[in-house]
């Protein structure tokens, strides 16, 4: 993911970032999700939540940008953090690890 602007926000109450970029599709599958955790000391880590905005649309191969991926934590906690896309291609799953801190 090449993230290309963040900005503070809100979501539920809570404090939230969201994240404009871009990030290369290989394959025709079709996106399921995009799952976040943050991660702790221990190697233990939490779920937060993450999903994009964006209006829905059937992306091909090739360069994605977005506007608008909220993420359920500040920006100064990002990169504490890691994020995942859910593809599936045909009947099998793909998980792409899409961020993994700065």
């Amino acid at each position: 993911m090449q993230i290309e602007r963040l900005a503070e926000t809100e979501y539920l109450g809570r404090p939230a970032t969201i994240v404009s970029g871009s990030a290369v599709k290989n394959r025709e599958c079709s996106f399921r999700g995009v799952e976040w955790a943050l991660e702790g000391q221990s190697g233990m880590d939490v779920k937060v939540d993450a999903f994009f905005k964006d209006a829905p649309m059937i992306r091909g191969e090739g360069v994605q940008h977005w506007q608008a991926l909220i993420v359920g934590v500040p920006p100064d906690q990002l990169p504490d953090t890691r994020g995942v896309v859910r593809h599936e291609c045909g009947r099998f799953p793909a998980i792409t690890s899409l961020y993994s801190g700065e």
